[in-house]
């Protein structure tokens, strides 16, 4: 038996029920059950909530609960919206009990430093930095404006620029701690990680200082982070290879849930020279400079490498300066065909009451392999033949974590509603930005789906 006097089946079975309309924000219990001075077979009285809410709603929901629940229990469902007593008005707003609320996730903060000068958006719609190398390199910022020089000079790029964006992250979000901090990555601080070996190479295995063994674990940045604003809240680093980002992305919605307030989520990567050309090896990357204008012109193997860190508050609250609603968020790991690919797309979409053509623009992360993109090209012609299209990763380049840069990107592109044309990958007109999906993939192993919708103003 629930707190309100309703068996617990059949409370669970009325709150699924209002999980179906996705026009309902709030649902409020009433009356005697709301203040626990009811009697057994009493009504439950209900209060709806929502923009988009009218009496065909209320109606098919009173079909669909009464349906559910025994004799002798019965739902009066009323739309708060259009009752004209005031006192019983108050009186929910007084004595109610919120029984359900719809789930929002909001990204109040973005901000992304990768081999584009994204730290600032208009900047970056201005024009894309050109390159001609084996991989893409990260803009650096001027350190000296965010942190002193002698703290700088210790920490590695990635520790770096991770502190900045989410620095900058949370100052957009009016936030100074965190409920969490969650982190992705799929390589860590390699970079320490190569310094340490090489020394305990050259110094046969003696006189090891732990500095870099110490600053090359892959929660350094999350720790990092909340060392320097003394934050001891919830602090994890997700290591997922192609879903490290996801993963991260994945349990702040949770902790969300949960009812915490604001989290700071981010994912990143770097590269380095000795990294790079180990896995070159194994065709992973491209074997000559490749120039990352020409992304979808290549015919080899191999994708165009990069990196960039990316950081984020969520949070379940809306704000003046609000990017953009994380509507869902999919995980699904080495289809066996494109068709399964299409289905989970069309299925993600449906779970979220929008068909194909309801997608505004869709993102998607060609890295200049072939293989590769062609997954990305046969959705878009089976499923989107019709919808403005848009890519990334000649940006950014690829790597394990380059879905938190296209996040960054698709929240700039919904909030300032602007793309430039150094991004389109056809020639679609785009109407308002109201739903982005982002399809990525890495290497046909790790796919995500993140659907992101334009908050009302």
């Amino acid at each position: 038996m629930s707190e309100y006097g309703i068996p617990e089946k059949s409370y669970n079975l009325i709150i699924n029920s209002f999980k179906r309309f996705n026009d309902i924000e709030k649902v409020i219990l009433f009356g005697s059950r709301a203040i626990g001075n009811f009697k057994p077979g009493s009504d439950i009285d209900i209060a709806v909530i929502g923009n988009n809410v009218d009496d065909n709603l209320i109606k098919e929901l009173s079909v669909l609960i009464n349906q559910k629940i025994p004799v002798p229990y019965s739902a009066d469902i009323l739309n708060f919206n259009t009752i004209k007593n005031k006192s019983l008005t108050e009186h929910i707003n007084t004595y109610g009990k919120t029984i359900y609320r719809k789930q929002h996730y909001f990204i109040n903060g973005a901000a992304s430093i990768s081999p584009q000068n994204s730290l600032n958006y208009n900047e970056f719609l201005k024009d894309m930095l050109i390159y001609e190398d084996d991989y893409l390199k990260s803009v650096k910022p001027n350190y000296k404006d965010f942190m002193k020089p002698i703290e700088a000079r210790r920490m590695s790029k990635t520790v770096k620029n991770g502190i900045i964006c989410s620095q900058i992250a949370m100052q957009q979000a009016e936030i100074t701690i965190p409920d969490a901090i969650i982190f992705g990555t799929g390589l860590g601080i390699v970079s320490d990680t190569e310094k340490f070996l090489k020394k305990m190479l050259i110094d046969k295995e003696q006189f090891l200082t732990p500095t870099s063994f110490i600053q090359s674990t892959h929660n350094t940045v999350a720790g990092q982070i909340a060392g320097r604003i003394k934050c001891h809240n919830y602090n994890f680093t997700y290591v997922n290879r192609g879903f490290s980002f996801e993963s991260a992305l994945l349990d702040a919605m949770m902790h969300l849930k949960e009812g915490k307030k604001n989290i700071l989520v981010g994912g990143g990567d770097e590269i380095t020279d000795h990294y790079y050309h180990i896995i070159k090896k194994t065709g992973f990357w491209k074997k000559n400079a490749s120039k990352n204008t020409n992304l979808l012109k290549y015919e080899t193997p191999g994708a165009l490498c990069g990196e960039a860190v990316s950081f984020f508050v969520l949070s379940d609250d809306i704000k003046q300066e609000t990017y953009v609603e994380l509507k869902d968020l999919k995980m699904f790991y080495k289809p066996k065909n494109v068709f399964e690919i299409q289905n989970t797309i069309t299925d993600f979409l449906k779970q979220n009451n929008l068909q194909n053509s309801d997608i505004d623009l869709i993102i998607t992360g060609h890295s200049g392999n072939k293989t590769d993109d062609e997954i990305y090209d046969t959705v878009l012609s089976s499923e989107f033949p019709e919808t403005p299209s848009a890519y990334y990763k000649h940006l950014c380049g690829e790597f394990q974590t380059a879905s938190a840069f296209a996040l960054w990107l698709g929240a700039n592109i919904i909030k300032i509603q602007e793309f430039p044309d150094f991004i389109k990958l056809n020639d679609k007109p785009s109407k308002k930005l109201n739903n982005v999906l982002i399809y990525n993939h890495y290497f046909n192993i790790n796919h995500s789906l993140m659907l992101l919708k334009k908050v009302e103003s």
